[in-house]
């Protein structure tokens, strides 16, 4: 059973990640011009305020209003609610690292959402980084929570996948019992 310290670590782990988010955002659309560049470090930074009605760089973005409501809010929107169900359900046999991941990916996914819902559909994006023409899409803090919670799970899958099985068998039985 998670213990109670584990447990609110988590909750304020998304609260904080979902408040941050939503008020990173704010701050571009209060003090940020559409679509104008501002470079820093050597133009390494760009902070750019964008409303993106798709997905990474704007994939779907054509897409009719109702398919992208479907798809971007109802879909992604049952998948978070079945993740959540998931966890709830097997965070006994989940270590605390991976309840962390999957924690920040659930932020990531409903801080995004919550734009789509209450911004018809679109997402503020304001970061891009890069060196030359080799840059990232224009992201925000939601999708560094989604990114790292995936990057930390990668980094968990690997290493478990070199690992022996009965070492593995034996730490999950460690985490179980406190």
């Amino acid at each position: 059973m998670m213990t109670l310290p584990r447990l609110l670590f988590l909750i304020l782990l998304f609260s904080f990640n979902i408040i941050v988010d939503q008020i990173s955002k704010w701050i571009a659309m209060t003090h940020l011009d559409y679509s104008v560049i501002h470079s820093y470090w050597y133009d390494t930074i760009r902070i750019v305020y964008v409303e993106n009605t798709g997905v990474a760089f704007s994939l779907g973005s054509d897409w009719s209003p109702e398919v992208r409501f479907l798809v971007f809010n109802l879909v992604v929107l049952a998948v978070l609610l079945g993740l959540l169900f998931y966890l709830i359900k097997t965070h006994k046999e989940q270590s605390f690292v991976k309840l962390i991941a999957f924690t920040l990916i659930l932020a990531g996914g409903f801080g995004n959402l919550i734009d789509r819902f209450f911004r018809e559909g679109a997402v503020v994006d304001f970061l891009n980084v890069g060196i030359g023409f080799v840059r990232t899409a224009i992201f925000n803090h939601a999708d560094m929570c989604i990114t790292t919670g995936l990057i930390i799970l990668i980094i968990i899958s690997i290493r478990e996948s070199f690992r022996k099985p009965e070492v593995v068998l034996e730490e999950a039985k460690e985490e179980a019992n406190g």
